[in-house]
């Protein structure tokens, strides 16, 4: 209703406001003025109401939905994405730490990404500051795009991480559980070896165990204060030393591995009794690889101390005790070939292998029992080209080697390296016993599953096979291959020793 008090001539103005201009049409807001309005404006003038439900708004919100929902999908497509697979020659994840209670039940809880955030940080930051980006090009993941690496034990983690790995293409990944009781939580991180990144490091793929727990105070953010945790600040900065060791070791630069394990190893917040054995495990792995590299024997007893420095911590750490029989084996003969043998060095390294195939609760993921038996059949190698008068050594050596080929043939393709060697001694067993087709079998065998460098090497042992089965052409071409190979990775060391191979078997009668 109008206002009783307006004015004649209030009401009017206010009337027609909505006049139409050149319309005999005015528009009111209330249908009482209308009589008014028209007597007005004369007879001929009609009148209708305006009011604010009859404008018809469904075609702006239509607009309006439609260009919401275009902006939308537009920073949905443009958003950054996860890629399915990481990207550099160098990969690692850091996985969300799960959260179990006193009985390994998971439980809801920020402390597991918080710890992984932390530890994420500090690698990246020591990658950028190095600048390994020049080096070897990498990739690291977070905990939000890693995920959680879920297991009540660690088995069941170790199976989890090792298809993680596979499925984003991670060289390492790093987990691990955060166990809270109470007002206590501890924290056991762990790590793994992809096999299929690391295809010639067979003595480090697999799980491992970063140390013993750690003991924290939570809650906590992610940036831990090292004065409230020194323990786990310290872990954190051996972790990331670690890591950057294995980047060096993935390209076979074992120098500068060494080096920043030493580092890892000089963190002093990080005391031996926490099982600090790992350190000492990839010092002995990186001095044995350093010695087959060079062909330097001074860096084994290098080796030997670190693998002992290992056992002292963890007398039933497996991993240790293979890798000190490998290097007792190779103190004893370095060569297969070789007659003179140091029989009570390799005795000793016999012992070990025994010791290592009695321990139990080993990862399966370090393969321990196939290299048992790869170590077992070179010690009959050896011994047989010592010529000990005891039971037939070849026999013995061949059983060794065919395990470790088995183990292969049935779809464990982490021990292809070692499946590797065993075809290629399996090819000198075949040779003593003057069988040259299936040595020359084997060979091929070995070369198909070797590395670059084995690859040359049993090229080498393939072409004196055809030369003393009277197929000189095919031991020219094998020579060939070989220094192609040594070509292409830049060894100019082996390409002259190739080269003078083949010189002297063209120059041959």
């Amino acid at each position: 209703m109008p206002d009783q008090d307006q004015h004649p001539d209030e009401i009017l103005e206010t009337a027609t406001r909505w006049e139409q201009p050149g319309s005999d049409q005015i528009g009111v807001e209330h249908i009482e003025l209308g009589a008014a309005v028209a007597a007005g404006r004369g007879a001929r003038a009609s009148v209708f109401t305006l009011n604010v439900h009859d404008i018809r708004w469904w075609p702006v919100l239509i607009i309006l939905i439609a260009v919401t929902g275009l902006i939308g999908y537009l920073i949905f497509q443009l958003r950054p994405t996860q890629p399915d697979k990481m990207q550099g020659q160098f990969n690692v994840a850091v996985s969300e730490f799960v959260v179990q209670d006193e009985n390994e039940d998971s439980v809801q809880s920020e402390d597991g990404r918080a710890l992984a955030n932390y530890l994420y940080q500090q690698i990246r930051t020591n990658f950028e500051e190095l600048e390994l980006q020049k080096i070897v090009p990498y990739d690291i993941w977070t905990p939000e795009y890693t995920g959680s690496i879920v297991g009540r034990t660690a088995a069941e983690r170790e199976q989890a991480a090792e298809k993680k790995a596979n499925d984003i293409g991670a060289h390492i990944i790093i987990y691990g559980v955060l166990i809270k009781n109470g007002k206590d939580s501890d924290l056991r991180p762990e790590f793994f070896v992809n096999h299929s990144s690391f295809q010639e490091a067979a003595e480090i793929v697999g799980q491992h165990e970063l140390g013993s727990r750690i003991r924290l105070k939570l809650p906590s953010t992610d940036q831990i204060p090292s004065i409230e945790n020194p323990a786990l600040a310290g872990r954190v900065n051996a972790v990331s030393m670690i890591t950057l060791g294995l980047a060096y070791y993935s390209i076979d630069d074992f120098e500068n591995a060494i080096r920043y394990f030493e580092q890892a190893e000089n963190e002093n917040r990080w005391v031996s009794t926490a099982g600090k054995e790992i350190i000492y495990l990839l010092l002995g792995n990186s001095y044995v690889r350093l010695t087959s590299k060079g062909k330097a024997p001074q860096y084994l007893s290098q080796a030997s101390i670190q693998y002992t420095k290992a056992l002292e911590i963890n007398p039933d750490y497996g991993r240790a005790q293979v890798g000190l029989a490998s290097v007792l084996f190779l103190l004893a003969q370095g060569n297969p070939s070789q007659t003179s043998i140091n029989l009570a060095i390799l005795k000793e390294a016999a012992q070990r292998l025994d010791e290592a195939a009695m321990l139990e609760n080993q990862p399966e993921s370090a393969n321990l029992e196939t290299k048992i038996h790869f170590y077992q059949g070179m010690i009959y190698l050896a011994y047989h080209f010592a010529k000990l008068p005891e039971e037939e050594q070849l026999g013995l050596a061949r059983n060794e080697f065919q395990q470790v080929i088995e183990d292969f043939e049935t779809g464990d393709t982490r021990v292809k390296g070692v499946a590797s060697h065993a075809y290629a001694r399996l090819g000198i067993i075949a040779g003593e016993q003057k069988d040259f087709d299936l040595a020359i079998e084997y060979l091929k065998k070995a070369i198909d599953q070797a590395s670059p460098y084995y690859e040359m090497e049993y090229n080498s042992w393939l072409a004196n096979f055809y030369l003393v089965n009277d197929q000189e052409d095919l031991a020219q071409k094998a020579l060939e291959e070989a220094i192609a190979i040594a070509e292409a990775n830049g060894d100019s060391e082996s390409i002259k020793r190739y080269t003078d191979k083949l010189n002297d078997l063209l120059d041959s009668p």
